[in-house]
């Protein structure tokens, strides 16, 4: 029986993207503050902070698992910032279900009827402002369901995700077999080596993802980034080898990775068939 303590793995991190908007780039798309499930209830920025805080409501029957805003702070009438962000939180929904042990829990999402807020970095030019508090306008660009449909004027960031979450699922396939590898061995220490050198080289042979940079602009360039699941996997290896329980501590990490590897790939496969479909004409 594996001992509880006060041991804690880093888990994989919702995904979460911010881009400054040129001011002379196309108009802001989706101008109306909300769309039918989503209510924008307010915008603000805080000075002190230099952030945007903002705050909706989930008016539908159906959980939200990913959107994207786009955002725009105005002085003196005058536009001083546009910014688009988005968030995908269906890592968070798994690692809840794991730690419950639960099909059917939905916490880490945006439960219907849930009031829901967010901060994000503004990056605002005090010298740009001309009023004490600036007019901050956000406007629901896109929205990811949990039965899989996606909702909003601009569902480019939702095809993303989707993309992403396929990519997050084949990548923890890969590692499996690693965390499973060497299991007879009596040296932990030797064990975790041996891991550890196959993520790396899963790392160097794996195509990385390109998403948007933090802070780059719409027009500019896009980085190439690590699989998260492989940044995942190297902290929590070094923190297990220089644990006092490394065995059991990767024993545990194992069963916890392989279950919610699991878990991902089952919604994802419900998800496809909950799916709605085009109507063929």
């Amino acid at each position: 029986m594996i001992r509880r303590s006060h041991f804690r793995f880093l888990l994989l991190p919702i995904f979460a993207f911010a881009m400054l908007l040129l001011s002379h780039d196309s108009p802001l798309q989706g101008q109306t503050a909300s769309t039918p499930g989503l209510h924008v209830l307010s915008g603000t920025y805080a000075s002190d902070t230099d952030k945007i805080v903002f705050r909706f409501v989930n008016n539908s029957q159906k959980h939200i698992t990913a959107y994207s805003v786009n955002i725009t702070v105005s002085s003196g009438g005058n536009v001083i910032q546009r910014l688009g962000y988005g968030l995908d939180m269906l890592n968070a929904v798994l690692n809840a279900r794991c730690q419950a042990h639960s099909d059917t829990s939905w916490n880490g999402a945006i439960k219907p009827g849930d009031t829901y807020a967010e901060s994000v970095s503004a990056g605002l030019d005090k010298n740009k402002m001309t009023d004490s508090q600036p007019v901050v306008q956000v406007a629901v660009t896109g929205i990811l369901w949990s039965d899989g449909s996606v909702e909003g004027p601009d569902q480019t960031i939702m095809n993303q995700y989707e993309v992403l979450r396929e990519e997050t699922a084949a990548n923890e396939a890969r590692v499996i077999s690693l965390l499973n590898a060497h299991q007879a061995d009596p040296d932990v220490q030797h064990r975790l080596s041996e891991i550890t050198k196959g993520v790396s080289l899963l790392k160097d042979i794996t195509p990385r993802v390109k998403g948007p940079q933090q802070g780059a602009t719409i027009k500019g360039s896009r980085i190439a980034e690590e699989p998260p699941v492989y940044s995942e996997l190297m902290v929590n290896l070094n923190n297990i080898a220089h644990s006092n329980m490394p065995r059991e501590y990767l024993e545990a990490y194992v069963s916890f990775f392989v279950e919610r590897s699991n878990r991902r790939i089952a919604l994802i496969n419900s998800t496809l068939l909950s799916k709605p479909q085009p109507i063929q004409k």
